[in-house]
């Protein structure tokens, strides 16, 4: 029977490390890079569920005169972290607060996650106007959300969405 040397384990132990130096921080990059991707493809999800509720027509009875009404999704810089999908009861186009529009949902980011830049504006609000939806973009044309991992800069989606309510990640 053959036994192994104290000069072969540490080689297996060396090799072992050397591995692990390798592709534990990989690992770890990684797993930013998904949770940026599910995050981009959740919002796009959550831009269609809003168009949805405005396709579907219900009404509304938190909305004051209970007849159906615009549904949107709000960002906003200074709360990166989050979009509120919002049913609009007084008709402005914005979220305005709980009191005024009808909160749908409010949605985080996975961890780590933020948004770090929108255009056209540091605020965007995307309504849909039943029943078609019309869609309105109160801040411009096209609305892009660019959101990143908060650890890994390089780790970034683009999600765009049009005049007639397509979702593009990228």
């Amino acid at each position: 029977m053959r036994a192994f040397t104290l000069v072969e384990i540490l080689v297996i132990i060396a090799l072992i490390a050397i591995l692990s130096l390798v592709f534990i921080p990989a690992y770890h990059v990684s797993k930013q890079q998904l949770a940026v991707q599910r995050s981009a493809n959740k919002l796009a999800q959550d831009v269609r569920l809003s168009m949805e509720r405005a396709m579907s027509a219900v009404e509304k009875s938190n909305c004051a005169g209970g007849s159906t009404y615009k549904h949107g999704i709000s960002f906003n810089i200074n709360d990166p972290k989050k979009y509120i999908l919002f049913a609009d009861c007084n008709q402005d186009g914005e979220y305005n607060n709980e009191i005024v529009d009808e909160l749908i949902k409010e949605e985080s980011f996975e961890t780590g996650v933020e948004i770090y830049e929108l255009n056209p504006t540091p605020k965007i609000n995307i309504v849909f106007e039943p029943p078609d939806p019309t869609i309105y973009i109160k801040e411009g044309n096209i609305a892009v959300i660019k959101i990143r991992s908060k650890d890994y800069h390089d780790k970034t989606r683009i999600i765009i969405i049009n005049e007639v309510g397509l979702v593009d990640v990228n």
